[in-house]
């Protein structure tokens, strides 16, 4: 009986570590602190002189999740910072889950291309957010453009089928580089 107990914390063990392994290995090369400027450009979309610093792997995180701490810097204003944690869902297929650590969690997927993507949507403003995340020549591209539900249009073509076209009045688009821990 005390084998068993014992074989079964074992594998318990090996599972936490196996995900802390699983996390960390496609993403080691994103631990660090990134920070730079990110335009904004759209339809009535202009913010001037903002930067992101993103933080991953780098503040202290639970077994089998890494840091993710988005911290946003406008002029005149306080830093907007996130404190967010990356966990593996099925890091297998390259599928993660961002723990808003609110009871929010959003699904990320990172191909084999080396980029991460995500989609999410806020139905109490009709709002799609997508995530674009991309290491490429030692900088790190975040991509986020959104879409607004309420100026969608519907369009009927041949066979019934319907086809709702989504205006993409906004998308930011920041570059980062890697800072010195």
């Amino acid at each position: 009986m005390r084998h068993h107990r014992l074989l079964k914390t074992i594998a318990a063990a090996a599972l936490i570590l196996g995900s802390g392994r699983a996390l960390a290995a496609p993403l080691d090369s994103w631990r660090g602190v990134w920070s730079g400027p990110c335009e904004d450009s759209g339809i009535g979309h202009q913010y001037q002189n903002v930067r992101l610093e993103l933080r991953i792997g780098v503040d202290p995180a639970p077994a089998g999740a890494l840091a993710w701490t988005i911290v946003w810097r406008m002029p005149g204003k306080p830093a907007d910072r996130r404190a967010y944690l990356m966990r593996p869902k099925d890091a297998s297929k390259g599928w993660f889950v961002l723990d808003e650590r609110n009871g929010i969690f959003i699904d990320h997927f990172l191909g084999g291309d080396g980029v991460m993507r995500a989609l999410f949507h806020l139905p109490s403003n009709g709002t799609l957010i997508g995530d674009r995340t991309e290491l490429r020549g030692g900088k790190l591209r975040v991509e986020m453009p959104s879409w607004s539900d309420s100026q969608a249009e519907d369009y009927t073509g041949p066979g019934g089928i319907v086809v709702r076209s989504l205006p993409l009045p906004r998308v930011s688009v920041c570059v980062l580089s890697a800072d010195s821990l």
